[in-house]
């Protein structure tokens, strides 16, 4: 007959299996997430070059949803979409979480070496620094949701060290001739 002590075992076994340890090797693989995540967000991005309802032909990037843009108040500024922003963090988030745990299920005895996981983690918070001074030198406005609505003329790619090109409005004024009148009218 088992006494005592057995059921202790058995049921502290049992509640191991349920909710297992969280070890310092396992919190060390989940942390290195944040900063891929922030990394990607600079690194490769979309622009859109989009034409705002009763306003100029303006410049968006954000991946997959624009959540920054140039500004309407001065040539400098910047608009930023907090919406459209917290929705693209959260889609890079899960990404770069689906993959680490594919990589952790397929190496279960991954680790990465601690001065790596430093300069991960280094290089985004200076990214993450100089991105947050060269925004708030330009003057920017933060809305909840972009409030107007816009016609995306065209889209493309861009890494952190390409220029963004500038599309000629004038390329989609001559192809479309049914809107020319009511686009040229916004030039003037």
């Amino acid at each position: 007959m088992a006494g005592p002590s057995d059921k202790g075992k058995k049921r502290s076994n049992i509640k191991s299996y349920i909710v297992p340890e969280i070890t310092a090797m396992k919190i060390n693989r989940y942390s290195i997430i944040f900063p891929f995540t922030i990394l990607s967000m600079f690194f490769v991005t979309k622009w859109w070059f989009a034409l705002p309802v009763d306003g100029p032909d303006k410049l968006y990037w954000g991946f997959p949803f624009a959540f920054m843009g140039e500004g309407f108040h001065t040539s400098m500024s910047f608009q930023f979409f907090m919406v459209e922003f917290l929705a693209d963090f959260v889609i890079y988030l899960l990404v770069w979480t689906m993959l680490f745990l594919i990589l952790f299920k397929r190496i279960p005895n991954f680790k990465l070496h601690p001065k790596l996981s430093k300069l991960i983690w280094s290089l985004s918070l200076v990214f993450l620094m100089g991105f947050g001074g060269y925004v708030s030198i330009s003057n920017p406005v933060f809305h909840a949701k972009r409030n107007y609505n816009w016609k995306v003329l065209k889209t493309g790619y861009i890494f952190l060290w390409q220029t963004t090109p500038r599309p000629d409005i004038l390329q989609y004024l001559t192809s479309n001739h049914s809107n020319f009148n009511t686009i040229h009218s916004r030039i003037k």
